[in-house]
């Protein structure tokens, strides 16, 4: 479990760091288009195996409605947006802010589900925020003698 988690967080930094330079020459709408081309087919044949052998009884409308949420909304716009804060203000700094989704979780839960808070969720979410601050102390800009990089390109493209 610990190497697979290991290995997400490399994939998942990798998937950052890879996708700024991209977005000098494509929209973060283009970008994410390709992405999920990209992650359908390399997920085509495990998925269609694991559907298959999930038969139908799982079929209903709240499902699908689950379904197209992932989709688009998960899975589509969070990309745009990420690929979007990317462009603005590089890959390091939105991988900081997405140390928050374990406390905004907490949060949601308890005004969405009525769930309490624990004092250790308190004290976690103190932990995840000053890590953030401090890591947001580094200087903005490029480092010294290299090249301001160019304008993102536009959200949408005509």
């Amino acid at each position: 479990g610990d190497l697979l988690t290991l290995g997400a967080a490399i994939c998942w930094g990798s998937y950052l760091a890879l996708s700024a330079p991209l977005l000098a020459t494509l929209s973060p709408l283009r970008l994410t288009a390709w992405a999920i081309l990209a992650g359908t087919v390399v997920m085509a044949v495990p998925g269609s195996l694991q559907l298959a052998a999930a038969g139908t009884a799982w079929v209903d409308a709240a499902a699908l409605a689950a379904i197209a949420y992932s989709g688009i909304v998960a899975g589509g716009l969070a990309n745009v947006v990420i690929f979007r804060a990317i462009a603005l203000v590089g890959p390091s700094r939105i991988a900081n802010l997405q140390l928050l989704v374990p406390a905004l979780t907490v949060l949601l839960a308890a005004a969405v589900l009525g769930e309490p808070i624990l004092a250790g969720q308190v004290v976690g979410g103190a932990v995840i925020v000053a890590g953030i601050l401090v890591a947001r102390r580094a200087p903005l800009g490029p480092p010294p003698g290299r090249r301001p990089t160019p304008e993102p390109t536009p959200l949408l493209e005509a």
